[in-house]
């Protein structure tokens, strides 16, 4: 910015005005997708968690808020998904990667003619 105001004043809003947009671009798209395929969690719950906890504590907030949200993610699917539900993650990709799904005649014989 100082080295857009030894052009003019319109320079420095310039450098201002693009720093602005590059960063809003890398911390609401660019971040959240990334995060997204490195740790498995939704750009739009990293989004939520990253408000709720730089409202709540500030900076510092913010920087532990992705871990916190993936820890939470983690302790919701083992608490609830797997031991409420009863449903395992590797059970489901294992029976996606398969392409069979769970139906009616499952454990039925079938009759031949």
């Amino acid at each position: 910015m100082l080295l857009g105001l030894l052009d003019g004043p319109s320079k420095a809003l310039y450098v201002v005005l693009l720093y602005v947009g590059v960063q809003t671009l890398e911390s609401y798209v660019l971040t959240p997708l990334v995060q997204k395929k490195t740790v498995s969690l939704p750009p739009a719950l990293t989004l939520v968690g990253q408000l709720i906890m730089g409202t709540l504590a500030g900076g510092v907030g913010l920087l532990v808020a992705t871990p916190l949200t993936a820890a939470a993610l983690v302790i919701v699917k083992r608490l609830y998904v797997e031991d409420v539900l009863g449903d395992t993650l590797a059970g489901a990709k294992a029976k996606q990667a398969q392409g069979t799904e769970d139906s009616p005649q499952e454990g039925s014989q079938q009759r031949r003619d």
